[in-house]
């Protein structure tokens, strides 16, 4: 059986992360995953059995300070230690998910590393990342925009995006979907259109304060956890037509989509370089509603047959508009398609064949 540590900077949690994914479906690998230290001492060193093969583990500090401290840097080392010899691993193969784990990666005893990087780590000192990558056997990285930042420091790289969980939103249009009882009244005042995520600190809800201000029979609906620091959350809690729902389970979120009439989806303000396509992209285009998506400036509009791209918030209502208006029934079932080939069962199995054949499983 192969053995795994993967060096985590999120926590394992319900709604999986990339690594999780991937990381799951690797057939007969044990595996150890390390998430951020823990606030409660009690969780400092218990280790939580996620699944039969996974096993996780909070470490004791935090990486973020290693270079700066080194006693929470051996802290870490010796931690990782003491549960690979625990679960009597060896030489395992390193999953490091940030440069964080750059500087442990060096004195770990492993048969190989695999950097898995889904986003641009701009926070941190470009020496990590590039000091990783470097010494990395295989890197797998979420878009092109990193593929092409990465290559620049090793050449044995692949693309594999976010995926999407099939079973669940292909039910969209296969079958009837409960009705959920907090969006219904909202059908009755006009269209819905709907974003699923997170409102966090840096999305830039311009474009949706603008295309509701303009069409006050809208209806925004935003499926997902919201930050109290979002810079724009005041303006849109003055809008009645802008509807924050809250989070709720996956598997509930294809009732939601069932009813919007158009989904969408927003920048970050702060990282203008990531091309990353998020999940929800693919769980719209399961769907086959109409899309209407913020793109990057400098950036191939994403899916551009059948997704309605803008780069300004005035756009972005004349693209809600034709949404609205769509009647290219065809381009219903192309989305399906597309959303088709990001099933997470089609990402697992690029990941494995790649890591069969650089000989690291």
């Amino acid at each position: 059986m192969a053995q795994i540590v993967c060096i985590s900077y999120i926590p394992w949690r319900s709604a999986p992360s990339r690594s999780q994914e991937l990381l799951s479906h690797i057939p007969e690998a044990e595996v150890l995953f390390f998430q951020p230290a823990s606030s409660r001492r009690a969780d400092a060193a218990a280790g939580r059995q996620v699944l039969p093969n996974i096993t996780v583990y909070p470490l004791p500090a935090s990486l973020y300070l290693a270079e700066a401290r080194p006693r929470t840097y051996r802290k870490a080392l010796d931690f990782i230690q003491h549960c690979m010899d625990a679960h009597s691993f060896e030489e395992p193969l390193l999953w490091a998910c940030t440069p964080m784990a750059a500087n442990l990666m060096e004195e770990l005893p492993c048969r190989g590393l695999v950097y898995d990087c889904d986003r641009i780590w701009q926070e941190l000192p470009v020496s990590w990342e590039s000091n990783l990558a470097y010494r990395a056997d295989l890197i797998l990285a979420a878009s092109p925009g990193l593929e092409e930042r990465l290559s620049l420091c090793n050449d044995n790289i692949a693309c594999i995006p976010p995926g999407v969980d099939f079973p669940l939103f292909s039910m969209v249009g296969q079958t009837r979907l409960p009705f959920p009882a907090d969006l219904k009244p909202l059908t009755i005042l006009g269209p819905v259109l709907g974003y699923l995520g997170p409102i966090d600190a840096r999305l830039n809800l311009t474009p949706v304060l603008t295309a509701a201000q303009a069409h006050p029979d809208w209806q925004f609906v935003f499926i997902g956890k919201c930050h109290p620091r979002n810079p724009f959350l005041r303006k849109v809690k003055a809008l009645e037509n802008i509807h924050l729902l809250g989070s709720r389970p996956s598997a509930v979120l294809p009732d939601y989509i069932s009813r919007f009439d158009v989904c969408f989806d927003l920048l970050h303000a702060t990282d203008p370089e990531d091309d990353v396509i998020p999940s929800r992209i693919y769980a719209y285009l399961l769907s086959g509603k109409p899309m209407v998506v913020m793109h990057l400036r400098y950036a191939t509009p994403i899916f551009p047959d059948v997704v309605h791209n803008a780069e300004t918030s005035a756009e972005f209502l004349k693209q809600c508009e034709k949404a609205l208006g769509e009647q290219n029934h065809w381009a219903r079932g192309r989305r399906k398609k597309y959303g088709a080939t990001a099933a997470w069962a089609n990402r697992y199995r690029e990941t494995c064949e790649l890591l069969d054949v650089n000989g690291l499983i």
